[in-house]
Parts: C-alpha cells; structure tokens; sequence
C-alpha cells in the first residue's frame, strides 16, 4: 500500500475513534437541550393558557356589555311603544268624540228635517185652505183655469 494512502487511513480513523470518545459527552448534550425545550414548552403552555384566559375573560366582558346594551334598546324602545300607544289612545278618543258630535248633528238635522217637513205641511195645508176660500168667493172658478195657471 502506498504510504500516503495508509497515511489517509491512519487519519481517518483517528478522527473517528476521536469522535467515538466524544459520544458519552453528546448524550449529555442532548439531554441538555431536551430539558431546555421541555422548560420552554412548559413555559410557552403557561403563556397560552393565561392568553387564553385572557381572551375568555375579554368575551365575557364583551358579552355582559352587549346584553346589557340590548337590555337597554329594549327598555327605551317598550317605553317609546308605550308613548306611541298613549299617543294613539288619545287619538281614538278624539276620533270617538267626533263620532259622538256628528252623530248629534245628524240627529238636529233629522229633527230640524222633520220639523221643516210639517212646517211645510202646514204652510201646504193653509194654501190649499185659502186656494178653496178664494174658488168659493169667486163663484167655483172650473179646475181647467187652475191648473193652467
């Protein structure tokens, strides 16, 4: 074999055997950052879980507010339907006295009518009275001449 190869060889294998010695070490290492991540892991579980919490306690918040703002919708819209009913109670009373008044008017009306109606008979009757007293003073005037007239 020719020396500079053997050479090459020998190396190598130091190397190796150098890296084998140091195996024991690694484990170690390992170990090491193992418990490292294990530590931040832990730590990164607390952090999410107070964020978490965090984030529940805002939407109860955020919760309470809105019912409590639809509450009060609701409260200042049954007080705004109780005005408008008390608005429209006062209305259908209006309505109902006007009813009532032009039903009195038309009942003057009616009796003003009838009143008039006999006034008219009477006036009618006291025409027809006077029409005979005048056809017996003037002798019987004939029907023909009354009518043409």
């Amino acid at each position: 074999m020719d020396e500079h190869a053997l050479a090459k060889r020998v190396e190598k294998l130091e190397k190796t055997v150098d890296e084998l010695h140091q195996l024991p070490h690694r484990p170690a290492a390992v170990e090491e950052r193992v418990a490292s991540c294990e530590g931040q892991i832990l730590q990164l579980r607390a952090e999410m879980r107070d964020e978490f919490s965090l984030v529940h306690e805002e939407a109860e918040a955020f919760r309470a507010e809105t019912r409590a703002g639809f509450a009060a919708v609701r409260s200042e819209m049954a007080a705004g339907f109780a005005r408008v009913n008390e608005q429209f109670a006062k209305v259908n009373d209006r309505f109902a006295k006007m009813d009532d008044e032009l039903l009195k008017g038309r009942k003057e009306i009616r009796l003003g009518d009838e009143e008039t109606r006999r006034y008219m008979r009477v006036l009618h009757e006291d025409v027809i009275e006077r029409i005979a007293v005048l056809v017996n003073e003037l002798g019987g005037v004939p029907r023909r001449s009354l009518r043409k007239s």
